[in-house]
């Protein structure tokens, strides 16, 4: 599964944007879900990083409350190497703080983001992510209501205590 997040300054273009991504979803019947959609970078940020699931963010370069998104990509790159992260802005002058650090954006869209240009970028990065898993083997098991994915390359060994069956 495909988690996505969103955030950006104007509640119209997250709306717009999420609405965009679940007509994709529907129509081609992805295994992909909307996590948050929010106008607030630490509500992304607390909702991306204890998440655990491969994601696909959507930020802006700049925000009202002052945080950068170059910075907001920054802080989630360091809990998170693996997700899909995708600028939309009108502030092309800063698309170079995108590649400082190790942010690795997966794209980078202008504002005004055409519907066209949005879903291509989402179902690439879909794509990408589905290659990924058939050509790496994962374990996946879920514990209470969490889902865990883990590469077998990571796994050393299983063990067994007090089993449960139900």
């Amino acid at each position: 599964m495909l988690e996505i997040a969103i955030c950006d300054n104007k509640k119209e273009d997250v709306l717009n944007y999420k609405n965009n991504l679940i007509d994709a979803i529907i129509k081609d019947n992805l295994d992909a879900e909307i996590l948050k959609v929010t106008a607030n970078p630490d509500e992304l940020l607390r909702a991306v990083e204890g998440n655990g699931r491969l994601l696909f963010i959507l930020l802006e370069f700049l925000y009202a409350q002052g945080t950068s998104g170059a910075e907001l990509a920054k802080r989630i790159r360091k809990k998170d190497r693996e997700s899909y992260i995708v600028f939309a802005s009108k502030h092309t002058e800063l698309i170079h703080t995108a590649f400082e650090g190790l942010i690795r954006p997966a794209g980078f869209l202008n504002k005004p983001v055409k519907r066209k240009e949005l879903i291509s970028v989402f179902l690439t990065a879909y794509c990408d992510h589905i290659n990924l898993l058939k050509a790496e083997g994962y374990f996946s098991v879920t514990i209470g209501a969490r889902f865990y994915r883990i590469p077998t390359r990571n796994i050393l060994y299983f063990e067994a205590a007090q089993k449960k069956y139900f």
